[in-house]
């Protein structure tokens, strides 16, 4: 073998016991619980809306719940697609209002 064969099978040797190495360290993380926090919203920054008051959540939550991994995975619902994430700028007004803002 040339000296240059060597060395790129040296580093295709390291790199396979890298990526093994990292296999057997992914086994062993798991989840057993979650925390699910609830956050209340208030009037945003963001400038990408182009209707309507933007929203954002406050720092800090105001409720939290936590339940095992599994009955998580049993009581959610199914996921959402995008779409349904966009909430209309009306009920956006609507919820700035209930939490004290008012029109300018």
């Amino acid at each position: 073998k040339t000296q240059e064969e060597s060395v790129s099978t040296k580093k295709t040797s390291s790199s396979e016991e890298d990526m093994k190495c990292k296999k057997r360290n992914a086994s062993k993380l798991s989840f057993s619980s979650v925390t699910i926090r609830s956050y209340a919203m208030t009037l945003g920054d963001n400038p990408s809306v182009t209707l309507g008051p933007p929203l954002t959540i406050e720092w800090e939550h105001f409720d939290s719940l936590t339940t095992s991994l599994d009955d998580y995975e049993l009581k959610r619902g199914p996921s959402r697609n995008r779409a349904s994430y966009k909430i209309p700028y009306i009920l956006r007004e609507q919820i700035l209002r209930h939490v004290g803002f008012g029109r300018a």
